[in-house]
């Protein structure tokens, strides 16, 4: 299973241009705005591009120059919508049963209660949405999709008005559920976690414009570009002046570091993962003096500059454990694989 889209949608003040090729589940991972569910609604055909192509297994679902545009109903696309939209005058049962289009009642009747009976919705089915709970609804919405055996599935930011319990226990439940459908997903989500765990490749867009695509594990590795690490959750990031192959300067730092690896001449920025600075590295390690220490649930999370760091520059941010002793930090410092070279985009 696979998808390719490369699409261009004017909305006058936003304009959306987007080129991606993926298979299996894929995240559009971005800040709200940035063009994810707009997107996804040109996939679903409830928008209709100015220009470009959709395709998905080889079947073409839009294609400006050949003048093709099949209505939703013939993309055989799933959509789950932020709200599940679930028809409040229609019971559990009811609603999943408008997914399956057969007309034989006794098949149709058999195929909604294999779905109820999979997604765990026996004792509410004859419930209605406002009598369940959001993750009953969930799961009704994914149900009434995949009875109509879709080619693909479009998630659109569906924990997002979920409470924090809530979120987890449903995103490992969702997890489980993609791993057995066989098409593709795609998620749209502001959530990096989401993203990581439910997506085995993550697109990062930005102001209409998908930044990077990878597989998620290594995209969040090494993000490459400044607003996917930013996205990605990177607090520490600084512009960079390279001076040559393996030598960069950090210019609020006024630190000069040599690096094995070979630094592209559009290289402009660093960044350091706030879990990725270490008390007793050897090879980047300075002083520091400490701005702020945050306590949070589990962690600390201290501000800190640099000896010599420019004042008006950003703090750097640390993480660490609360079972560690954070008096006595003294200095802390980088390996060269905690590295992130950022371009500018």
């Amino acid at each position: 299973m696979s998808f390719s889209l490369k699409i261009h949608k004017d909305f006058g003040s936003f304009q959306l241009n987007v080129d991606i090729s993926s298979s299996g589940t894929l995240a559009l991972l971005g800040p709200s705005g940035s063009g994810k569910s707009l997107t996804l609604k040109c996939i679903a055909g409830i928008i209709k591009p100015d220009s470009g192509y959709i395709e998905v297994n080889g079947r073409v679902l839009f294609d400006s120059e050949k003048r093709i545009n099949l209505p939703p109903q013939e993309r055989n696309v799933g959509y789950m919508f932020q709200s599940y939209a679930l028809f409040p005058n229609m019971n559990v049962y009811q609603n999943i049963a408008l997914g399956y289009k057969e007309k034989d009642k006794e098949i149709k009747k058999q195929k909604v209660v294999d779905m109820i009976n999979l997604f765990q919705l026996e004792k509410v089915s004859n419930l209605y949405p406002k009598q369940i709970s959001g993750g009953e609804a969930q799961r009704t919405a994914l149900a009434r999709i995949l009875i109509g055996n879709p080619e693909m599935i479009l998630l659109d930011e569906p924990f997002s008005a979920l409470d924090e319990h809530l979120r987890t226990k449903l995103e490992l439940e969702m997890k489980q559920i993609l791993s057995t459908y066989q098409g593709d997903v795609v998620l749209v989500t502001h959530n990096r976690d989401e993203a990581y765990l439910l997506s085995g490749n993550t697109c990062i867009i930005s102001h209409g414009e998908n930044v990077v695509i990878d597989k998620t594990k290594e995209l969040f590795k090494n993000p490459r570009y400044l607003s996917a690490a930013i996205i990605s959750g990177c607090k520490n990031i600084y512009p960079i002046e390279v001076i040559d192959e393996h030598n960069i300067f950090i210019t609020d730092f006024n630190k000069k570091l040599t690096l094995k690896q070979k630094v592209d001449s559009d290289i402009s920025y660093i960044g350091i993962r706030a879990h990725a600075l270490k008390e007793d590295n050897k090879t980047f390690i300075y002083p520091i003096n400490i701005k702020d220490i945050e306590e949070e649930p589990f962690e600390y999370l201290i501000r800190f500059k640099y000896e010599g760091q420019k004042e008006d520059s950003e703090d750097i941010y640390y993480r660490t454990r609360k079972d560690k002793k954070i008096t006595n930090i003294t200095q802390l410092g980088f390996d060269e694989e905690d590295i992130l070279l950022l371009k500018d985009k």
